[in-house]
C-alpha cells in the first residue's frame, strides 16, 4: 500500500511546481510596460498600390520609406531629418560713401624714369663686340640670273635640246612668262608657232603681276621656230613618215630674268 501512496505524493509536487512556473510567468509578463503612442503623435500611413503577379518582383524600390524624408525648401519632411531654415541676406550699409582716390601728380616723371631703368634689360655680349670683326668675313658671290624654258605636251618628249642660251633683259619689273604654241610634223620640223595670251596674274592673290616686252615676245617666236625635234617614228620607211601629214602639239614657256636697267648689255641681253 505505501508504493501507490508515494508515487501520488510526486505527482501531487510535479503539478505544483507546474503551476508555480506558470504564476512566475504570467508575473513577469504582468511587470513589462506597453509601448503607448502619444496623444499628439500624428498617425502615418503609407498606402501602395496592388502589384500584380505578372512583375514577379515582390517590392517596388519606387515605394522606398526613405522617400519619406526628401529635402525641400521649406526643411525637410518629417522627423528624420533636422529642420533647416533659409539665412536672411542684410544689406551693409558702408561706413562713408564711396570716392575716387587722388592721384599723386608730383613725381611722374621720376616714377616713369625709375621704373624703365628698372626694367632694362641686360646689356648683350655679342652686341657689345665691336663691327670690326664682320669685314673679315668674306661676302658671297650674288647668284646670278638666267632665263630658263619649258616644254609640255605630245611634242615634248621628241624635243633634240639646244645649246643656245636664254637672254637677260633690261627692265625695271618683273617680265610674264612668254607662252607659245607650236605645231610639230612627223618629220620633226616646226609647222607654226604662235604667240598665247598669258594672264599678267593681276587677278591671281599671292602673285606678283609682270610686264609684257616685246622684244621678248618677238625673241620667243624667233626661237621657238627654229626648234629640233626628231621624227615621230623613225623605225618606219622614209616614204612613209614623208607622207604621213599628223601633227603634234606642244607648248613652249619662257620664264624670263631681268636686270636693273644700268647693268644690261647692249641690246638688252646679259648673257
Amino acid at each position: 500500500m505505501r508504493t501507490p501512496l508515494l508515487s501520488r505524493r510526486w505527482w501531487v509536487a510535479a503539478l505544483v511546481l507546474a503551476m508555480a512556473q506558470a504564476a512566475f510567468l504570467h508575473w513577469g509578463i504582468q511587470q513589462v510596460p506597453s509601448m503607448r503612442t502619444p496623444a499628439g503623435s500624428p498617425s502615418r500611413f503609407f498606402i501602395a498600390p496592388e502589384l500584380g503577379n505578372e512583375t514577379g518582383r515582390g517590392w517596388d524600390p519606387a515605394f522606398s520609406p526613405t522617400l519619406f524624408a526628401l529635402p525641400s525648401l521649406e526643411g525637410f519632411s518629417g522627423d528624420a531629418w533636422m529642420k533647416y531654415s533659409r539665412p536672411v541676406s542684410a544689406e551693409s550699409i558702408p561706413e562713408e560713401p564711396p570716392f575716387m582716390l587722388a592721384m599723386p601728380s608730383d613725381g611722374l616723371g621720376a616714377s616713369l624714369a625709375g621704373f624703365v631703368a628698372s626694367v632694362r634689360p641686360a646689356p648683350m655680349r655679342v652686341a657689345d663686340l665691336p663691327v670690326a670683326w664682320i669685314d673679315s668675313f668674306p661676302t658671297p658671290a650674288a647668284v646670278p640670273a638666267l632665263s630658263r624654258m619649258t616644254i609640255e605636251g605630245p611634242a615634248a618628249r621628241r624635243l633634240i635640246s639646244s645649246a643656245t642660251d636664254l637672254p637677260l633683259w633690261s627692265a625695271p619689273d618683273l617680265l610674264v612668262a612668254t607662252e607659245v604654241q607650236v605645231l610639230v610634223t612627223s618629220q620633226g620640223r616646226v609647222l607654226s608657232a604662235a604667240l598665247a595670251e598669258v594672264d599678267s596674274a593681276l587677278s591671281i592673290p599671292g602673285v606678283v603681276p609682270g610686264l609684257h616686252l616685246p622684244e621678248a615676245e618677238r625673241f620667243a617666236l624667233d626661237y621657238a621656230r627654229k626648234l629640233a625635234f626628231k621624227p615621230l617614228a623613225p623605225q618606219r620607211p622614209a616614204k612613209a613618215v614623208e607622207t604621213d601629214n599628223s601633227v603634234q602639239s606642244c607648248k613652249v614657256t619662257f620664264h624670263w630674268a631681268t636686270l636693273p636697267p644700268t647693268q644690261a648689255t647692249g641690246g638688252g641681253k646679259g648673257s
